[in-house]
């Protein structure tokens, strides 16, 4: 591969928090749509329930509302919570890694403890930009972590020129569809 950039990013304990909140919060949600059906069955459940032990305990009906709000809403912290652990155990080993990039017309490597893994542009479905990273995403759960302090200049113009050319210039925005 002819390399047009090559660099070195250290991946800390921050980055990969960061990272899975990223992922979790706007990251991978364009690509499920159950996600929206199913809070809005989660609702409706619990509030056929509430209802019906309001009825059976005869409360009053603005009580219930509140009471299936505070449960759907200590659900969805709870899976937002079950979710970002299981991303982060997956980003976890990266902490204190060194990884090698190299760039060029073809696609991306990465170098680190010896192993090389090489990815042509067609492997990423495109860019989630953040603060402090960028997530090439290759597919649902799939991702390159990419680190932005101390960057060369010019990279990033060149990863969303690939990006864009790798699906027929679809660039994916910032915020989900």
């Amino acid at each position: 591969m002819n390399d047009r950039f090559v660099f070195t990013v250290h991946y800390d304990e921050a980055l990969m928090r960061a990272v899975a909140r990223r992922y979790i919060w706007l990251g991978h949600s364009y690509s499920n749509p159950v996600n929206t059906p199913l809070a809005f069955v989660i609702f409706v459940g619990v509030q056929t329930g509430i209802n019906t032990g309001v009825r059976f305990l005869q409360l009053s009906l603005d009580i219930s509302f509140l009471v299936v709000l505070l449960v759907v809403v200590l659900i969805a912290c709870g899976l937002f919570w079950l979710h970002w652990r299981s991303v982060y155990a997956g980003l976890r080993p990266m902490i204190g890694q060194e990884v090698v990039f190299h760039l060029g017309d073809q696609g991306l490597s990465l170098g680190a403890k010896g192993r090389v893994t090489r990815f042509s542009w067609y492997d990423f479905e495109g860019i989630r930009r953040a603060e402090r990273f960028w997530l090439l995403i290759r597919a649902p759960g799939a991702f390159v972590t990419l680190p932005l302090a101390g960057l060369p200049a010019g990279i990033l113009d060149f990863l969303e020129s690939k990006s864009a050319l790798a699906r027929d210039g679809k660039l994916l925005s910032d915020t989900p569809a």
